[in-house]
């Protein structure tokens, strides 16, 4: 029993090891410019809001661009940066990924005021994000 214990760990042991090495190095997190095919699809991993896909799919895309934008903002600069470059690169990811947000927003709030789940989504957000 204790032997067939041990040879389940090793397994373990090799199959996480051999996933760990097998993953591909993560991807640099980039703003979007086209939305996803499919935004309710089984692929998509982010969904928490079990109203998430009642939504009109250009809310679908305004809110993963204000998260983009949201994600970039919070980006901390390291402190071992001493030439600048990642500050550079944060500063012009946040433009990309916020630039027309505000306007996007009020837009979105005037032509879906009557819509309760979209209101609900929208005025949890910040008026002015650029």
């Amino acid at each position: 029993m204790r032997r067939l214990a041990a040879h389940s760990l090793v397994a373990c042991a090799l199959l996480l090891g051999a996933q760990a090495t097998a993953a591909p190095p993560a991807a640099k997190k980039t703003p979007r410019t086209e939305p996803p095919d499919d935004l309710c699809g089984p692929t998509v991993g982010h969904i928490v809001n079990p109203a998430w896909c009642a939504l009109p799919r250009e809310v679908h895309w305004f809110l993963i661009r204000r998260g983009d934008c949201t994600h970039f903002r919070n980006q901390p600069v390291p402190a071992d940066d001493p030439d600048g470059n990642r500050q550079r690169a944060l500063q012009v990811q946040t433009e990309a990924s916020c630039r027309g947000l505000n306007a996007e927003l009020a837009r979105l709030r005037a032509s879906h005021r009557d819509n309760v789940a979209v209101m609900a989504e929208l005025s949890a957000l910040e008026d002015r994000i650029e």
